[in-house]
């Protein structure tokens, strides 16, 4: 009860310095005004010394959307609990259903996630769309570092 009494009123502080402009008009800005969809430029080198680059387009989940995901992560695990799957293929499922969603643009290389043999270049592509989807909602994430936003964040 004294820690979900703490949470309210942490809530209600957090409520009262929050800022007035409207939620619906607002919805499609993120945090310090980072677009919903951004475009980025990977540039890529796998441990093998090939280079991965190319345009993409990512645009933040709806509620929808991040239902889907889930639903797809767990048909991409046979249906099996991620705690009854192997840490690996459960990051994969996780990247890949989150990425199929999200992006809404790729090169020809990436149009198809599962063909590519090097969990390197999947991760570092989530991880400029993570990055994104960290700053949207304002965790200030600099970015991978593997790609540089050319979005309006």
């Amino acid at each position: 009860p004294a820690a979900e009494m703490a949470a309210l009123v942490s809530a209600e502080r957090g409520l009262s310095k929050a800022e007035t402009r409207p939620g619906p008009d607002n919805e499609k800005i993120g945090k310090d005004g980072v677009s919903v969809s951004r475009s980025f430029d990977l540039d890529f080198i796998c441990r093998r010394g090939y280079r991965w680059s190319g345009r993409f387009v990512s645009h933040i989940l709806t509620i929808g959307e991040r239902k889907r995901s889930g639903l797809l992560r767990v048909r991409l695990l046979g249906g099996e609990s991620p705690a009854n799957v192997d840490p690996q293929t459960t990051a994969i499922a996780e990247m890949q259903s989150w990425l199929q969603l999200s992006i809404d643009e790729a090169p020809a290389w990436a149009q198809n996630l599962d063909s590519i043999l090097d969990v390197h270049v999947l991760q570092a592509i989530y991880e400029e769309v993570a990055a994104h989807e960290g700053r949207f909602w304002g965790a200030g994430s600099p970015g991978s570092g593997r790609g540089h936003g050319t979005g309006s964040d």
